[in-house]
């Protein structure tokens, strides 16, 4: 048989001194209402204490709990047992979804930090690599870095034959030599005249050839000869350049022109204590003229 908590209204056996549910000591009355095992209700009428919820009978004229005067209203157990199973079922569903809830709330903000973070590392690492490219480019566009694989000459020889550069009367005047020179190849004058002028308009591997055809008619002339290696240099020739300044300087060994661009060869060659060496003759030949200034102030500068 069964009987009800009088605290919580909680189903409790007839040996069970304290309820199961709220721990209240059970006071069983010999009023207290009885529920069938197999239907979970009875239709036995009980009245309810306004004051402290204690069911008695319908025969009390005060609650046996309390002792407050009862209002003599009925409610059926049937109804009571509904009420305790509703109440029973928010006090163990409310706690169980609070519990759900918590740790989701708690991934859910972990989930933001995080995606916070990878958002804020890429940002830095996209500013990063846009800094380094920005950098590249302004090194490169400024000339600090040099992509081109060409190697730069750290000054310009300095040419025996001093011409006034490139013009259209020039170009007549190639075209004229030339046919000369095609008519008489042995014709020195005429084929040092076409070289000259080839160098003056920067036509360099032609005027290599003129220089070369005149050399082998005139190998003693340093001039022209230095000359052909200025040619050999502006090519970016180097080695033939220094051979042939070398070869001028034995036909002419106080050659001052020579000896300056002899230095200047070998800086662009990185030999810097033989282009001293090669200053320092050209000074020693004649320090008041131009070549001489010119070589005193390269060898102040390295």
């Amino acid at each position: 048989m069964l009987s009800f908590c009088t605290e919580c209204g909680a189903k409790v056996e007839q040996n069970f001194k304290f309820c199961p549910i709220c721990g209240s000591e059970i006071n069983f009355s010999s009023s207290a209402q009885k529920v069938s095992d197999e239907s979970g209700s009875t239709n036995t009428q009980v009245i309810v204490c306004s004051n402290c919820g204690e069911e008695n009978s319908l025969e009390s004229n005060v609650c046996n709990s309390c002792g407050v005067k009862l209002n003599r209203t009925k409610k059926a157990t049937t109804n009571l047992l509904n009420n305790i199973k509703a109440n029973t079922q928010i006090r163990v569903e409310k706690p169980k979804s609070k519990k759900q809830n918590k740790p989701q709330n708690k991934n859910k903000n972990e989930s933001t930090v995080t995606v916070g973070k990878k958002l804020d590392s890429k940002k830095i690492l996209a500013f990063i690599g846009i800094s380094i490219v920005l950098v590249l480019i302004i090194l490169i566009t400024s000339g600090v870095i040099d992509l081109s694989g060409t190697k730069t000459t750290p000054t310009e020889l300095t040419p025996q034959n001093q011409g006034s550069g490139i013009d259209l009367s020039s170009i007549s005047k190639i075209n004229e030599l030339k046919n000369i020179v095609d008519k008489n190849p042995n014709n020195a004058s005429a084929i040092l005249d076409l070289a000259n002028l080839r160098f003056d308009s920067g036509f360099f591997e032609e005027a290599v050839k003129n220089y070369d055809q005149y050399l082998k008619l005139e190998p003693k002339n340093a001039n022209a000869r230095i000359d052909m290696a200025v040619c050999f240099y502006n090519l970016q020739q180097f080695d033939k350049a220094e051979s042939e300044i070398l070869t001028a300087l034995k036909y002419s060994p106080n050659h001052q022109t020579g000896f300056l661009n002899l230095g200047v060869i070998n800086l662009a060659k990185q030999n810097l204590e033989k282009a001293k060496e090669c200053f320092n003759k050209a000074v020693e030949i004649d320090p008041n003229s131009e070549v001489g200034k010119r070589a005193k102030s390269l060898l102040q500068s390295h």
